[in-house]
């Protein structure tokens, strides 16, 4: 017998490490989505947004900004475990916006949210004093039949599959952008970002998200 475990443990640390699955090309991100996009009647993108290689690009994670936020603003930290939707904006010209929200499925079914937004003129005062930002916490509750919806949303297949960057060229100047990340109950994270708009099932999500937020 224990000639026999000897073995199997030379064999595990002599086998080597199992390779990480590459990354997909572009053009094969491209393939998948229309592949599911033709089973489950996906939400349509313009032929430019399918072209762009940075279409296809996963924005890096927004916890950092989260917490740098809700820190300057004394708002709760944000919550790293559970179902969750994350989303953050920023952008503006003539007015400056930020905001963080964490929109959380609980135990009953109903999805959560509360956040913080900032917005500031940037126009320093009559003295040279600089702007203040006016601060506005918010927390609402998605009734059943919206979190029906959205619990239909995150499982929807073509959310996996569709572009995962929109950058529309007539919203640059001035325009915000917003990034939207999908945790599951395993800390799986899919994540999109938007510019000056909303698209594809991520738009879908955000839209139901915040229909009855406070303003």
């Amino acid at each position: 017998m224990r000639r026999v475990l000897c073995l199997a443990l030379s064999l595990l640390v002599a086998a080597p490490a199992l390779a990480a699955p590459k990354p997909l090309t572009p053009k094969q991100e491209l393939a998948r989505y229309k592949k599911v996009a033709k089973k489950h009647g996906c939400p349509a993108f313009d032929a430019a947004d399918l072209a762009l290689p940075d279409s296809w690009r996963t924005p890096r994670p927004a916890l950092e900004e989260h917490r740098a936020l809700r820190a300057k603003t004394e708002a709760p930290p944000p919550p790293e475990s559970g179902q969750r939707l994350m989303v953050y904006w920023a952008g503006g010209h003539l007015e400056i916006v930020h905001g963080s929200f964490a929109i959380v499925r609980g135990a009953d079914g109903l999805w959560r949210g509360e956040g913080v937004r900032t917005s500031e003129i940037p126009i320093r005062g009559p003295n040279g004093e600089p702007p203040r930002p006016t601060v506005t916490k918010v927390a609402w509750t998605l009734p059943a039949d919206d979190s029906a919806r959205m619990d239909a949303l995150v499982a929807n297949p073509c959310l996996a599959v569709e572009p995962r960057s929109i950058h529309r060229m007539g919203t640059i100047i001035g325009g915000g952008h917003t990034t939207l990340e999908v945790f599951d109950a395993r800390e799986n994270r899919l994540a999109s970002v938007q510019h000056g708009g909303s698209w594809g099932v991520s738009g879908q999500i955000l839209n139901l998200a915040f229909a009855k937020a406070p303003n």
